[in-house]
């Protein structure tokens, strides 16, 4: 029998091109979404190319046309890169069970997760990161919610050591990531990515903290960090 390959790390990507239209005032353009794709198409490259990593898409049931064809070959692109490391922490049309490998068979638990498909993973080691649509919304909520799953003792992604949201590769009020590499090319730009960097921090903390007492965790409030959040915006 095999030995279990260790799990050191996981990523998360939540809800990709689910695009709601004017329901948010960040919606984007079939272009901008083929340039999403390029990102995330990366970040599966990172993951694949870790044999101690697993990525897990959460997808959500509202596509259609192009959004779904675009998400059908990001789906087959991460199975053929990364194999059994690749899985579904839900599934689209699936209850009952939160965890799903890439053949759509489901586990009720991630520890039994880990066990039918050759993994282990150390809950108090393994690193987690989220990505995706909405920064401070589902991705937030998500991988708070898979933290939890796997029994990290601090799950909420907010100064925390073993979890965080990847913002830059993920779509938000405060950051777009398709337009990232031209913001850094001039003075200008980088202005609005540091404005947009201070405002991002003061969401983030906010959000946690709603998590925090909807959960009823039992620590104290997060505190703002004086270096990312000069003032309140």
């Amino acid at each position: 029998m095999e030995k279990p390959v260790p799990i050191k790390r996981i990523d998360l990507l939540v809800h990709p091109f689910h695009y709601p239209g004017s329901f948010f005032k960040i919606p984007y353009t079939k272009k901008e979404a083929k340039d999403l794709f390029k990102i995330w198409k990366k970040q599966i490259d990172k993951a694949a190319a870790d044999p101690n990593r697993l990525l897990l898409f959460f997808p959500t049931v509202h596509y259609r046309g192009w959004q779904k064809k675009l998400i059908g070959q990001q789906e087959a692109y991460a199975k053929k890169k990364l194999g059994k490391r690749f899985g579904f922490f839900h599934k689209e049309g699936k209850k009952g069970k939160p965890f799903y490998n890439s053949t759509g068979i489901g586990s009720a638990t991630f520890e039994t997760f880990l066990l039918e498909n050759g993994f282990r993973a150390n809950p108090k080691k393994v690193k987690t990161r989220g990505f995706g649509e909405y920064t401070n919304s589902c991705v937030l909520k998500f991988l708070t919610e898979l933290n939890m799953q796997i029994g990290i003792k601090d799950p909420i992604p907010y100064r925390n050591r073993q979890s965080t949201v990847l913002a830059r590769k993920s779509v938000g009020a405060d950051f777009k990531p398709w337009t990232l590499k031209d913001l850094m090319k001039t003075a200008a730009g980088r202005a609005i990515l540091k404005k947009a960097g201070e405002k991002y921090a003061w969401r983030r903390l906010e959000n946690a903290n709603r998590l925090l007492e909807k959960l009823g965790l039992d620590r104290q409030p997060y505190k703002p960090r004086p270096h990312l959040m000069k003032r309140k915006p």
